[in-house]
């Protein structure tokens, strides 16, 4: 007679024990897979598409910057021309007009690449604060910190800082441990050439800019180009240096920040 089952020996399954799962098994589309620890507390946004748009758009305003700079002393040799009475108005103005137009171009670039720049740091602001680090810029300050005056750009430079800090993969999974995370000098760099000089500049040259800005006046553009001219040079260096830098901070942010949020 055999045996009976022994208590608490779930009998075998009907049919046999059931077939193992395929081998090639795929995630649905838009899966993203994050690391185990740790665990963030809601959904995270994905910024590399956005790092390289940035990336590819600050290129382009570097670039008007390169043109500006090098079409700045064919511009400021037409207004000696024209004040001296060796070019006529229409002349001048026709010069002007095609140098205008590259700065334009820096300008449109700038304007575009501030707009994605809000938005990719906005997301890894809150991405931050997804995994419980409690950092002090709310991600709304990636907006409202790029539009308050110039002089403000203080503010950025802190959130960018402090971001960096808190999308330190290495860091102790709590809320404060990733403050003591070393920084990045590129951001210093950025802040210096982006933030410190240009303010400086501006500072030196806003009253005669401010007039040339909105006056119809040739004689009085001219001016303005024959007594600042070069600083104008000097300033489109500068943006190009801060368009170099900038795409090296995103592009070491960004790399920093999906290894923390093991975007794919």
């Amino acid at each position: 007679m055999p045996p009976p089952n022994q208590p608490g020996t779930p009998p075998p399954p009907p049919g046999g024990a059931p077939p193992p799962p395929p081998a090639n098994l795929t995630p649905p589309p838009g899966y993203m897979a994050y690391s185990a620890a740790p665990t963030p507390a809601k959904p995270l946004s994905r910024v590399k598409g956005l790092a390289t748009a940035t990336m590819i758009l600050t290129g382009i305003a570097g670039l008007g910057g390169v043109i500006t700079a090098i079409t700045t002393p064919s511009a400021v040799d037409s207004a000696n021309d024209f004040l001296a009475g060796r070019l006529s108005e229409d002349d001048f103005l026709d010069d002007y007009t095609a140098f205008g137009l590259t700065q334009s171009l820096q300008s449109l670039g700038t304007i575009a690449t501030a707009v994605l720049t809000m938005i990719w740091l906005y997301r890894m602001a809150g991405n931050v604060r997804s995994f419980g680090r409690a950092t002090t810029w709310a991600p709304i300050w990636a907006v409202f910190a790029w539009i308050l005056p110039p002089v403000l750009i203080i503010i950025p430079f802190l959130m960018v800082r402090e971001v960096w800090k808190a999308s330190d993969p290495s860091a102790p999974h709590d809320a404060t441990s990733w403050k003591q995370s070393p920084d990045n000098p590129l951001i210093w760099v950025w802040f210096v050439v982006y933030g410190i000089v240009p303010t400086i500049i501006a500072a030196i040259s806003f009253e005669s800019f401010l007039g040339a800005g909105f006056s119809q006046e040739a004689d009085e553009i001219a001016e303005t180009l024959d007594d600042f001219g070069t600083l104008q040079m000097v300033s489109a260096g500068v943006s190009v240096v801060a368009a170099i830098v900038w795409i090296l901070v995103v592009r070491q942010l960004t790399a920093r920040h999906v290894e923390l949020t093991n975007e794919r």
